[in-house]
């Protein structure tokens, strides 16, 4: 993931960055651990959402698909590891120059002796 700030100094920007790459490591992580970490938050989502279809299995058949879906979870299982932030690499973007109001006007004339 990229993450982009700016700022009045190379600091403000640097700092900006790390404040929303924070952010995102901590919806990661979590995201993460309710997905790999959960195991039976798993079973109990996979089993509502065959709910209809478990309803009309008979015995054997209902036993088998939650036999399934549990050994399914445990696959999706591990242990989420620490998501990490490299130190961000600010850049300096060029703008062109602020020109004065003397300026601008010298340019003007010159644009309309040329036409």
């Amino acid at each position: 993931m990229t993450a982009e700030a700016k700022g009045a100094s190379q600091e403000e920007a640097r700092q900006g960055t790390l404040k929303l790459l924070e952010a995102s490591q901590a919806r990661a992580l979590e995201s993460c651990r309710s997905k790999h970490e959960n195991l039976s938050g798993c079973v109990a989502a996979k089993m509502s959402s065959n709910t209809t279809l478990m309803n009309s299995l008979g015995f054997a058949a209902k036993k088998a698909l939650q036999d399934a879906i549990v050994e399914d979870c445990k696959h999706q299982s591990g242990a989420c590891s620490l998501v990490k932030i490299e130190d961000p690499k600010c850049s300096v973007i060029e703008t062109a120059p602020i020109k004065t109001e003397a300026e601008g006007k010298a340019e003007s004339k010159k644009g309309e002796k040329k036409k």
